[in-house]
């Protein structure tokens, strides 16, 4: 998915920033309202205000130059369009069982006449489990699935059918998969269709064993 800064003191460039807070602030969107995580046994917990924290600061980053866009384009009537923008290129999903058995994964996307392989970082997919509440608080615990989750940046992605190729390997560096699906990218409106669209977006699902286009 690309490097991002990790220092805090660091001072991002708008373009930077936004990149940097939308892509942080999409994994952020797995760990909503975390309190209490309770883990299997042996593994670490998942918080807020744990290793989250590098990415709570990216969606601050974002929320902040998404507040100062809104008030200088809302034109009086309605809500502005802000500078929340959406990366470009192809997302993996890696679904349990099988993702136990994964440890890296690779991925080729071929359109226009031309191939761009990437290594895709991967990162545990979670569902969030309620809490309960008490005193008029309530709190949500983030849950690993056990499957995996990534994103290749595709420069240049149009929205017309693309080959994807998805290799991934085990821990020992034996290849466990490799497969080929056609998808056909979207557009995608982070402010809604009046704002129009700021990238374009496939997905493709291994589960049991095979590769599929996404929903």
């Amino acid at each position: 998915m690309g490097s991002t800064p990790h220092n805090p003191g660091i001072i991002l460039s708008i373009t930077e920033g936004l990149r940097w807070g939308f892509l942080r602030s999409r994994e952020v969107a797995h760990v909503t309202s975390v309190i209490g995580s309770r883990p299997p046994s042996g593994e670490p917990s998942i918080t807020a205000g744990d290793g989250m924290r590098g990415y709570t600061t990216g969606a601050i980053v974002l929320a902040s130059l998404g507040v100062l866009a809104a008030c200088g384009s809302s034109g009086g009537s309605g809500a502005g369009c802000t500078l929340v923008g959406a990366a470009t290129g192809v997302r993996l999903e890696i679904r349990p069982p099988f993702a136990a058995r994964v440890a890296h994964a690779s991925m080729t996307v071929c359109h226009d006449g031309s191939c761009r392989t990437s290594e895709v970082r991967l990162d545990p997919s979670t569902t969030t489990r309620p809490g309960g509440c008490a005193g008029g608080t309530c709190s949500a615990s983030a849950v690993r699935t056990g499957g995996w989750y990534g994103f290749a940046d595709v420069p240049g992605l149009a929205t017309s059918p693309v080959k994807v190729t998805v290799e991934l390997r085990g821990t020992s560096g034996d290849r466990v998969l490799r497969r080929t699906v056609t998808v056909t990218p979207k557009g995608v409106f982070p402010n809604g269709p009046r704002c129009g669209e700021t990238g374009h977006q496939a997905s493709v699902v291994v589960a049991d064993g095979e590769l599929r286009p996404g929903g």
